[in-house]
């Protein structure tokens, strides 16, 4: 089952809570695929990552990682700044009921596309999550190539709350 199967589940019970053992998430859809993502944030559903999966009493983002990772390596050219590729989309309406904690994010590895193709970790539109304890990563851009990668990304108003995230984006080589 996916992450994004348990959110459906959790949506409806007020407050709704997943919880995700470690491992690796990958997301890997083709270039064309221009809003696909690992989570889609629904409304008053809270994730927890990072959990041990023998003992869900041990949780520790570099001990028992759970890694979200988009490997989507070309852009068709539609994922500008205002819309890139993302790993989790939060949507208008989320507010501060909804918090996203603990995991480890892999931004895409694009290396280029028809214009100047964009991918982030959290998108946010219009929306006031509470997003703490997670720790973003991009891949180095190869030189040369016109790619905006972004640890997150807000657009049109929301108010976040976004504490104690490492944001370690990748070097031009």
């Amino acid at each position: 089952d996916s992450i994004q199967n348990a959110v459906n589940d959790a949506a409806g019970g007020t407050p709704g809570v997943v919880l995700v053992a470690q491992g690796t998430f990958v997301y890997s859809g083709g270039a064309t695929d221009q809003y696909g993502y690992i989570i889609d944030a629904i409304e008053d559903v809270s994730l927890y990552g990072s959990f041990s999966d023998e003992d869900w009493d041990k949780r520790d983002v570099t001990v028992y990682p759970t890694i979200l990772q988009d490997t989507r390596t070309t852009s068709n050219g539609s994922q500008s700044t205002a819309s890139p590729y993302r790993v989790i989309n939060i949507a208008a309406g989320i507010s501060s009921a909804t918090i996203l904690d603990g995991f480890e994010i892999w931004i895409a590895p694009i290396t280029g596309g028809p214009s100047t193709p964009s991918a982030c970790a959290f998108f946010i539109s219009n929306a006031s999550p509470v997003i703490r304890n997670n720790i973003i990563r991009s891949y180095d851009i190869i030189n040369g190539s016109s790619v905006n990668i972004m640890g997150i990304r807000l657009i049109t108003g929301g108010n976040p709350q976004i504490s104690n995230n490492i944001i370690n984006l990748g070097s031009m080589t």
